[in-house]
Parts: structure tokens; C-alpha cells; sequence
């Protein structure tokens, strides 16, 4: 059962943490856990699992025809499970294999430092386990801001704190490998509104799933300026 507040868990708020992220580079932990050098693309069945669920509660918030921009995006496996609905669709990950076709590009790199200069507005920006593992999320937030188009929504999932706790017991035991359940290392996951309402987002819309372990929100950049 879905709790009501997806940041409170059996009455027991999470734990007061001041906001110090780390680098989105920290994603690679995985791949150095497992001796692994290809950018952790192999996965356990219950990051696949994890992974899944966020994308499902994810794809129903990308529009048809919607220019797509996926932050984080690991093996492109989002885009493609959306490409045949939207225009175009650009990736964008640290660990990511370079791929550039007609309808979908994918480039290694982190945001806001790797974005490309020429790259054109966006309809939809998502980002999926990736928030709470950037340098500076304000910077992240208004970049997402700057490169949507008026009415243009930003998609997220941001994991409850003791989300951290319980992906450390997973990876200990080998049932997973670090990319389902992603740790929020020092963020604070009840900032995310505060922080997008700051970059000039509203809220639109707000779900949690995994157990309240995980929340999906919907941003979206008003049309009119405020």
C-alpha cells in the first residue's frame, strides 16, 4: 500500500539532512563493485525490475511528439521505449554509449557542462533516478528550465532517503547492483519542490510507488511568464 506523504514511511519522517550532493559520476560505484569496466550496463534482475517500474510510471508523461531530452539516461533504454511516439529524442549520461541516428542521439557527458550549444528547445525533459546524484541540482534545474519550451514538462523520480539503506543491504547480499534502487547520498528528497519551484516549475502532478520509496513528479514550465 502506497503511503500518503511518499517521504514518510510508518509515521517516521526520514532523517533531516542538510543538501550535499555528490557527482553524477557516482553512478559508476556499481560497475566498480562488480570489477566491470563497460559503464555498468549489465544489470540484476531487481535493478531491472526497479528500473522498469520507474520507466512505466515515467512513459505516460511524454507526449506524442514531444522533442525528448533524457538526463541520466544509462543505455538509452527509456528513449527507446518511447522513440515511436516522439520526434526526436536526446540522451545524455556519463556513462553513456554514444549513439546518433535520425530520431535519437545519445551523448556522454553530465549536465549543465556537456550540453551542447546548437541543441534546440525541448517539449519534455526526464530525468530518472538522476536528481540526487548531480553536483549542483539548482544549476541542473534551471538548465532543464532554460531548454524547455513554455507548456514543456520536466519528469522525475526521486528516492526517499532510506532508500540508501536498503539498496547497500541489496548490493551486500548480491540481488542487485546499484541502478534500481538509487541512493539519495546527503540530498534530502523533500527539497525537490522547493528546488524546481525556485527554477520557476510548477507542480502538475505527484505519485509515489515502490512502496512510497520512490516518487514520480511532473513539473511543468508555466506558459505565461509569472
Amino acid at each position: 500500500m502506497y503511503v500518503d506523504d511518499p517521504y514518510e514511511i510508518e509515521g517516521r519522517e526520514g532523517p533531516q539532512l542538510s543538501l550535499t550532493p555528490v557527482r553524477m559520476s557516482i553512478i559508476s560505484r556499481s560497475s566498480a563493485l562488480r570489477g566491470h569496466a563497460g559503464a555498468g550496463l549489465m544489470m540484476r534482475a531487481v535493478d531491472r525490475l526497479l528500473r522498469g517500474w520507474r520507466m512505466r510510471m515515467a512513459a505516460p508523461h511524454v507526449r506524442s511528439g514531444d522533442r525528448l531530452l533524457d538526463i541520466g539516461c544509462h543505455d538509452g533504454r527509456f528513449i527507446e521505449s518511447v522513440l515511436a511516439r516522439v520526434s526526436c529524442a536526446t540522451g545524455i549520461d556519463p556513462l553513456a554509449r554514444p549513439v546518433e541516428g535520425a530520431r535519437m542521439t545519445i551523448v556522454r557527458g553530465v549536465v549543465p557542462g556537456d550540453l551542447r550549444p546548437d541543441w534546440s528547445r525541448f517539449d519534455c525533459v526526464t530525468m530518472l533516478a538522476t536528481l540526487e546524484h548531480v553536483d549542483d541540482p539548482g544549476a541542473v534545474a534551471r538548465n532543464c528550465f532554460r531548454l524547455l519550451e513554455p507548456g514543456g514538462r520536466l519528469v522525475l523520480t526521486v528516492p526517499h532517503t532510506i532508500a540508501h539503506h536498503i539498496i547497500q543491504a541489496l548490493v551486500r547480499v548480491g540481488l542487485a547492483d546499484g541502478m534500481g534502487l538509487e541512493p539519495a547520498y546527503g540530498f534530502d528528497a523533500r527539497t525537490t519542490e522547493p528546488l524546481l519551484a525556485r527554477a520557476g516549475f510548477r507542480l502538475v502532478a505527484k505519485q509515489p510507488f515502490e512502496l512510497g520509496l520512490n516518487c514520480l513528479y511532473v513539473f511543468e514550465k508555466p506558459r505565461d511568464p509569472p
